[in-house]
């Protein structure tokens, strides 16, 4: 039986996609706080997160491709630093792409409340993404 010129590393693979759809997720439930609203905070309305989900998946598809093709699979140190940077561009881009779709609605004063809120939700989310720290803290 041959052996692939790379060793197979299918749970850099599957924790890369999962990763990716994390902050997708994330970045959909603010925007959808932002669109619809709490309780007592006014919503803009706007299914503002259905645009949001479209540019993070076309902002990120390129990405997430070239995370995996550039993997370095044979080093597992590398490997780690790789899935860093993949989850800190993830992160630019959902904070990014949650500014660029609320920013056009922020002319409404009630609204600044609700975007504070799902502001709060966005980087309250973000931070559950993020690895425990090797300490255990």
């Amino acid at each position: 039986m041959d052996t692939p010129p790379f060793p197979l590393n299918t749970t850099f693979k599957y924790n890369s996609v999962d990763l990716g759809i994390g902050y997708k997720v994330t970045l959909r439930k603010a925007l959808y706080v932002f669109s619809k609203g709490l309780k007592d905070v006014k919503g803009a309305g706007i299914a503002v997160q259905e645009l949001g989900v479209k540019q993070f998946y076309r902002r990120t598809d390129n990405l997430m491709q070239k995370a995996l093709a550039e993997a370095h699979f044979e080093d597992p140190e590398q490997l780690a630093a790789d899935k860093d940077n993949l989850r800190a561009e993830l992160k630019r881009q959902c904070i990014q792409n949650f500014e660029e779709q609320t920013k056009p609605y922020l002319h409404d004063p009630e609204l600044i409340r609700t975007m504070a809120v799902a502001r709060r939700k966005l980087f309250k989310n973000l931070k559950a993404l993020e690895p425990e720290p090797a300490g255990g803290k």
